[in-house]
């Protein structure tokens, strides 16, 4: 009688828990599930956020820089090779946009001629025809942003080149104003 009672009991405590154990494992994978899709819904979300934020970033830095390069004086300089001139309005860029890590001004055939901040001294004189910031800017004639590369200058690291062509009244490219930048306070 007693081996017949525990069988009916444990019969009955399995056809209890079988199923709630399921139900539980079900619900378990359920809510495990939506989860992850609010989850990945939320990073989504901050992603596109933070896509946004970058692009209008960029676009207000090639805004300042299409501004900055019309200005009549800095092109009358690169014009006249008036490195020293060149590199006041260079100053002036850099405070008016402190986030760039450096901006240079090269001349119609890419060879730069002034920095600000001077960062690598090798590096003056130097031709940069070959690089995407020259080519890009010189094909549209307009201010371009380049993709990440390595920079030559000392110290070597990742950066992206915002630059814009200094055209002259005669429709003439006379050289280049170029900011570079890390991305840093992007990241």
């Amino acid at each position: 009688v007693a081996k017949k009672r525990f069988r009916i009991i444990a019969a009955a405590m399995t056809a209890v828990l079988v199923p709630l154990a399921g139900m539980t494992f079900v619900s378990i994978f359920t809510a495990r599930e939506a989860l992850r899709k609010e989850v990945l819904q939320e990073a989504r979300a901050n992603s596109r956020s933070a896509a946004i934020l970058a692009g209008q970033h960029l676009s207000q830095k090639l805004a300042v820089l299409s501004i900055f390069a019309r200005r009549l004086l800095l092109r009358e300089a690169v014009e006249k090779g008036d490195w020293p001139g060149v590199q006041r309005h260079l100053r002036d860029l850099s405070w008016a946009v402190p986030d760039f890590e450096r901006a240079f001004a090269t001349d119609a055939a890419g060879t730069l001629f002034v920095d600000h901040p001077t960062i690598d001294p090798a590096v003056i004189g130097k031709n940069f025809a070959h690089r995407e910031w020259y080519k890009g800017a010189r094909q549209t004639r307009q201010p371009y942003l380049s993709g990440v590369f390595e920079r030559s200058a000392r110290p070597v690291r990742k950066v992206y080149n915002f630059s814009a062509p200094l055209i002259a009244d005669s429709g003439e490219i006379v050289g280049y104003v170029v900011v570079q930048d890390t991305g840093e306070h992007l990241q």
